[in-house]
């Protein structure tokens, strides 16, 4: 999964870079991670995924990952 906007975010963004806008700060902290779309996802669009995948347009996937990660692909 790619870097998303989370409570967590905004708390690290005021808590290392308040001085900043946060979406400024984002979308350096996403081009930083070498997220390809050059910002942070965002909880809607994971769980636009995770629905994708509970219906039946979706019932034939099998033993595959869905990446929700704005390109990130980068080993870990």
């Amino acid at each position: 999964m790619g870097v998303i906007s989370t409570a967590r975010v905004h708390e690290r963004h005021q808590r290392d870079a308040s001085e900043q806008s946060f979406g400024q700060w984002a979308d350096r902290e996403a081009h930083q991670r070498g997220v390809d779309l050059d910002r942070l996802g965002r909880a809607d669009e994971v769980a636009a995924a995770v629905t994708f995948l509970l219906t039946p347009a979706a019932s034939y996937i099998t033993g595959t990952t869905l990446d929700v990660a704005g390109g990130l692909n980068r080993a870990w």
